[in-house]
């Protein structure tokens, strides 16, 4: 049976990768010695290879944009190019920038926001990596429909994640796109010359659900981005049910850790928080520089930060929001409360490692008292690294496929 384990942290492990040029020395966020995690897969591989076929070289004169590239494998690998990086992830940017340091290139990628209307940047290769989330994919083709000009546009991604949905999703907005035969587990999509259709598709976001009267935003590629998943509705419930009331005296701060669309943090604030008045925190708060009505959230996905920030604005939520990795940019004993339904995906990954590394750093930033919410499947037995980390761990509710803890810190 799967589990996680805690372990301390680790400077970055780096694992060699060929590429059709050189050698390169690539480790991912967090790292692993796991031997199935690292900084890169077939597809990135398969992406490489089809640019070196079709006669590109790494050199300053090829302009590149390369979308979702992880943990920047393929972007290091054309490193000497003119290179525009798009990537939705605070922690793929930093490994992209820890894997640029580790082999030598003489420059940072520039970051690409798809959100902002651009022109045509007259590149050379657009590089594609297919995401997780078919609406994502949707949503960035759409955006590159107008801007790809000539670009030889390849996508890539493995076998079993290169559906006729894909294909369709490409059609739509690249024209005709074959796919190629298998290799490295992958396939690449190859939208002819014929690209750009004539008439342009519109994709219109933020979209909106309800729940108990929130209205929730989400962009695409946010974790529940249709409806609320079921282990956030488990935990919803027993605090319906007033089986997990909030009781900290000191009104004191509230953390989303990994907030998503924010709707457990908004309902929260909303039905089982009770701030303190202002006028009796003191001077001597510890509160993040910003931070409004007590309440931090705090994603590593910038999506999820535009969702989180809708979601809070149509409820009459205040919330300082934070792009970033988790907790470590937080002060310790900060909070009193922190809610989270920890991710054990990475796009189409599975890490159990992020989930400790998460309930670590929670134990680090609440102050004495303060308590973790915990809400997840019940096969990742997430007690096991709890138990080890919090003085008390308490199982809520009774349900078939989900588990939530609460956690106390002495």
């Amino acid at each position: 049976m799967t589990h996680i384990s805690y372990k301390e942290e680790q400077a970055p492990l780096f694992k060699s990768m060929k590429t059709p040029w050189d050698d390169l020395f690539i480790t991912r966020m967090p790292s692993s010695n796991d031997p199935n995690l690292q900084g890169w897969d077939g597809a990135d591989l398969y992406l490489l290879d089809a640019v070196a076929e079709r006669g590109y070289a790494p050199a300053e004169t090829v302009r590149v944009l390369i979308v979702n590239d992880t943990y920047g494998a393929i972007s290091t690998a054309l490193r000497h190019c003119q290179v525009d990086v798009v990537t939705d992830s605070f922690r793929g940017r930093e490994g992209l920038k820890t894997n640029f340091e580790k082999n030598l290139a003489d420059h940072q990628p520039h970051f690409y926001d798809l959100g902002k209307v651009h022109p045509d940047k007259g590149w050379d290769l657009i590089l594609i990596k297919i995401p997780k989330s078919h609406d994502l994919l949707d949503w960035q083709l759409s955006r590159l429909q107008s801007i790809a000009g000539s670009a030889v546009v390849i996508g890539s991604g493995l076998t079993k994640h290169v559906h006729k949905k894909t294909i369709k999703i490409f059609e739509r907005y690249l024209g005709k796109t074959p796919t190629s035969l298998a290799k490295y587990r992958s396939r690449l999509l190859l939208p002819g010359s014929d690209k750009i259709p004539s008439e342009l598709q519109s994709n219109v976001w933020p979209k909106f659900w309800e729940y108990h009267g929130l209205a929730v935003g989400n962009y695409p590629g946010v974790f529940s981005g249709e409806k609320l998943d079921q282990g956030t509705r488990f935990l919803m419930e027993q605090w319906q049910q007033g089986k997990a009331k909030y009781t900290h005296s000191s009104g004191g701060t509230v953390i989303d850790l990994g907030c998503g669309n924010a709707v457990l943090s908004a309902y929260y604030m909303k039905n089982q928080y009770v701030p303190i008045p202002m006028a009796d925190k003191g001077t001597d708060n510890k509160h993040v520089d910003g931070a409004k009505e007590n309440l931090i959230a705090i994603d590593d996905s910038w999506q999820a930060i535009c969702s989180a920030k809708k979601t809070y604005s149509s409820n009459g939520v205040d919330a300082h929001l934070i792009h970033g990795d988790g907790l470590k940019s937080l002060p310790a004993d900060l909070a009193a409360v922190i809610l989270c339904n920890p991710p054990f995906h990475e796009g189409h990954g599975v890490s159990y490692e992020l989930a400790a590394e998460m309930f670590s750093h929670a134990l680090r930033v609440l102050e004495p008292g303060g308590k973790l919410w915990v809400v997840g499947n019940r096969h990742l037995r997430y007690h096991i690294v709890l138990k080890r980390l919090f003085s008390r761990v308490q199982q809520i509710g009774n349900h078939p496929k989900f588990v939530i803890f609460q956690c106390w810190k002495r």
